[in-house]
């Protein structure tokens, strides 16, 4: 962990836990140390993409096709070095690469009149505003390309407002019967670039109850009020402010805190008190790291920086940080936070980059945590924006070509509140453990591993067991880890797992040099299941997705049996002495430097204290124990209950064999 400083928060990255908090429990009288990254919650597991809308924008990325000859027009000749001038800057303006600071979302959902509808942009131009139901579109065509699209539902409606370079029009929307080819579309205001400071707009925001706010390019703002009684707005606020010209990027941003609105740049966070207008430089980013990106949830507000993404309070303290590592040269890294049950989920992501990381926060006892580790969506193309509906549990992407992409996103453990006495396993809860399997492709796995064979399940068993017998029998020393899956693929199909479990618990005591180990405790155990065999498996899948399912249970039980040489640990050490050999002396005498300082520490350890109040474990990374150390019962014996703790214990009998 890094070392604690005042102001700074939870700072956690990828292999930092972040400072721990002391737990007391009064009732027990221990004491645990919490970590604020938990991982209490697991991936969402995205469908895969559906495109929605095609793509608007034909992009010619190779100018070198235009013709050769130029082109005569009217008796005039154009040159053929300038028409592939035009060629290129043409094909420069419209690349999926190029990326404008001013463009915000242009892809909207919201209800009209009680009504689901996406707003979304089409046209080569980007000037055209449909209105979308998924069965019909009503498109509106204006005069200038659409960089913005927000929209809020008010008393009276709902209102839009849609941005464009030069001005911004505030329009209110009805849908008196429900089909979008209805839809009453009224303009109640009108902003031109005059009215604040004759530069290009940046950016346009909702705020609390019936305000809104603009930026322009060189960050002069100005806060509106839509007006109830006579539809229309009315200005309320406006700064102009100095432009500093060692700002050179027009990408600006404005946002409502509490009582306060905020300006970005790319280097500096400004909050402006209103309407008094006294301004507070909050963040100055002009050193080691730039602003990104900004959202705002009531009181929750979250910053993207090149380095970090930041969770602040509605005072600017920063309650937590994710030190993200990605490329702080990329001008389009964005971010999309949506807020579900006082949980964020923060998907960052860019123009450039294929993949969709996603960040989830939230409060653990009222303390500012990470419910999940990070992990990632792979994106359907060169995504400008991503929007996720909520309602509907989907997730959109719109591309730089203004095609738009959906696919349906499901938290793969949803956790539920259980007993701990229970020994119930819900659905929810255990489905996890075969995340990468769904019900359809569990049964075509069972129908495409059912054997076409005849063959006896004893014959199968004998012919399994004498495989793995001569491949181990014969297989080199090495220490490295294989499954029994590795030793022989051609696993048995059988109805009896039972008997199964058991010639795998006898197959360690018929061979010398390697032992067996079970890892299919680890699996379930974490789930808070129960067993170390592949019975088991078989039949956790019985309740998950229902039926008989013993051919997938083996393949995966068979997948997570290892074996090991016993003589493993002779063999590394025996591997460093020949590298230790041949280093060079001085690399040589780093390492004997660490052998000696590692012998005097341990030899001036001081004795182990007992603790009263607290006992402190610490964590074991050892994978597991020989089969012998547990294998004690004698083969007739029945089947007993286990903890999940054991590995492969005694054998599963439900009735006397030979074997």
């Amino acid at each position: 962990m890094w070392p604690h400083k005042k102001g700074l928060g939870i700072r956690l990255s990828y292999g930092i836990q972040g400072n721990a908090t002391i737990q007391h429990e009064s009732d027990n009288n221990t004491i645990s140390a919490v970590f604020p990254r938990q991982n209490t919650q697991s991936p969402l597991a995205p469908s895969s993409p559906i495109q929605l809308v095609p793509p608007q924008i034909k992009i010619n990325d190779n100018p070198s096709t235009v013709s050769s000859k130029g082109f005569p027009s009217n008796h005039s000749y154009v040159p053929q070095n300038l028409v592939s001038s035009f060629a290129i800057e043409s094909t420069t303006v419209s690349s999926t690469i190029s990326y404008d600071p001013t463009h915000g979302d242009i892809v909207n959902f919201i209800n009209i009149s009680n009504k689901p509808v996406m707003v979304h942009v089409t046209g080569e131009t980007e000037s055209i505003l449909t209105f979308s139901d998924f069965d019909s579109s009503f498109p509106v065509e204006l005069t200038f390309p659409i960089r913005q699209i927000t929209s809020k539902v008010l008393h009276d409606g709902t209102t839009f407002i849609i941005r464009t370079p030069t001005r911004i029009y505030v329009i209110t929307a009805t849908l008196p019967k429900p089909t979008i080819g209805n839809i009453n579309l009224s303009v109640i205001g009108e902003i031109n670039v005059k009215d604040l400071a004759n530069c290009e707009f940046a950016d346009v925001v909702f705020g609390s109850r019936y305000q809104f706010a603009i930026v322009d390019i060189h960050g002069n703002f100005a806060v509106y009020t839509v007006i109830r009684k006579h539809p229309g707005i009315s200005l309320s606020f406006k700064h102009i402010s100095s432009h500093d010209v060692t700002e050179l990027s027009k990408w600006k941003r404005i946002a409502f805190v509490e009582d306060t609105v905020v300006t970005l740049s790319r280097s500096k966070l400004i909050s402006y008190t209103i309407p008094k207008a006294v301004s507070t430089d909050v963040i100055t980013a002009n050193t080691w790291s730039r602003l990104r990106d900004i959202c705002t949830f009531q009181d929750n507000t979250f910053l993207l920086t090149t380095k970090e993404l930041i969770w602040f309070n509605d005072k600017w303290e920063r309650l937590l940080s994710w030190k993200h590592f990605l490329d702080d040269s990329d001008p389009s890294l964005r971010v999309h936070i949506y807020c579900e049950d006082n949980t964020f989920t923060c998907m960052l992501f860019t123009q450039t980059n294929p993949l969709i990381i996603v960040y989830t926060l939230g409060r653990v006892n009222d303390k500012p945590s990470s419910l999940c580790d990070p992990y990632y969506i792979r994106k359907s193309g060169e995504t400008r924006q991503i929007s996720v509906n909520i309602s509907n549990g989907k997730l959109y992407q719109l591309n730089t070509d203004l095609s738009i992409s959906c696919q349906s996103i499901q938290d793969t453990n949803i956790q539920s509140k259980l007993d701990s006495e229970s020994t119930f396993i819900s659905k929810l809860n255990t489905q996890q453990i075969f995340k990468s399997f769904t019900p359809k492709h569990i049964k075509s796995l069972s129908k495409a591993l059912t054997p076409t064979s005849s063959t006896s399940e004893t014959q199968q068993i004998h012919k399994y067991a004498y495989s793995l017998g001569s491949e181990l029998a014969n297989a080199e020393p090495s220490p490295s880890y294989f499954s029994l899956y590795d030793l022989c693929s051609d696993v048995p199909s059988v109805s009896d797992l039972l008997d199964l479990d058991d010639m795998i618990v006898q197959l360690e005591s018929s061979v010398d040099n390697f032992k067996v180990v079970s890892l299919i405790h680890k699996l379930l155990q974490k789930y808070n299941g129960n067993g170390s065999h592949i019975d088991d498996i078989a039949s956790l899948l019985d309740k998950i997705y229902g039926g008989k399912h013993q051919e997938v249970a083996v393949l995966l039980g068979t997948s997570n049996i290892k074996c090991q040489s016993k003589t493993a640990t002779k063999l590394l050490e025996q591997e460093y002495e020949q590298k230790h050999e041949s280093m060079s002396k001085q690399v040589r005498s780093i390492f004997d430097e660490w052998e000696d300082h590692g012998t005097q520490h341990e030899q001036e350890k001081p004795s182990q204290e007992v603790y009263s109040h607290s006992q402190v474990e610490a964590p074991s990374i050892r994978a597991s124990h020989p089969l012998s150390q547990v294998v004690t019962a004698s083969q007739s014996s029945q089947r007993k209950s286990r903890p999940s703790s054991q590995r492969l214990s005694q054998p599963k009998k439900k009735k006397k064999r030979g074997f």
